[in-house]
């Protein structure tokens, strides 16, 4: 930060002037290091900024595609799963006949009831009645989980380069406010000095 060496106090002890003028150099030296430490000017580490935040924000869409594809076969996989569980308590009753179909029932209603919610589940989320491969399913839904957990992985990185670039340019900007602030002070001492003689 620099200090304003235009008021009174300064002008009247010339330890304090010197002191302040002093670390007014450190603060223009370091302004001017960190100004020159990253090669770029103050445009290309914004436009780079500005471009990983915008790769960053393009991946959001496939991203919450992905998630939702999980999410919905997260929802499918145990529905076929509790189908087939149940689906022969089905198939043995509609085998029977006479008595022994009622009997068969009677024996069975919890499991019979289960098949129905199930069937109605699954009608729900496949309403096509074309049921996928319970084994086909499961491997999507774990290439799904890893391409998910890639694109988090890249996307996280992408968020921190564009942080990374956005402090950058905020540093540049900060050190060029405190170089030109040098520069202001220096001049109105000068002026000051001048018209005091």
């Amino acid at each position: 930060k620099i200090i304003r060496t235009t008021a009174e106090r300064f002008q009247q002890s010339q330890g304090l002037q010197n002191w302040a003028d002093r670390e007014n150099m450190k603060a223009a030296s370091k302004a001017l290091n960190e100004m020159t430490a990253s090669n770029s000017t103050l445009e290309e580490l914004e436009s780079a900024a500005h471009r990983a935040f915008a790769e960053f924000t393009v991946m959001s869409t496939p991203q919450f595609e992905l998630s939702d594809r999980i999410h919905e076969l997260e929802k499918q996989i145990p529905a076929i799963e509790e189908y087939r569980k149940y689906k022969v308590y089905y198939k043995n009753y509609t085998s029977l006949e006479g008595k022994a179909k009622t009997k068969y029932k009677s024996d069975f209603c919890y499991e019979l009831d289960e098949y129905h919610k199930a069937y109605k589940k699954l009608i729900e989320l496949f309403p096509d009645a074309h049921i996928p491969k319970l084994s086909k399913m499961k491997t999507e839904l774990e290439n799904t989980r890893k391409e998910y957990a890639k694109m988090s992985a890249e996307r996280k990185a992408l968020k921190k380069e564009a942080d990374r670039l956005s402090r950058l340019a905020q540093q540049k900007r900060d050190s060029q406010r405190t170089l030109a602030r040098y520069m202001q002070n220096e001049q109105a001492v000068k002026r000051k000095k001048n018209q005091l003689e």
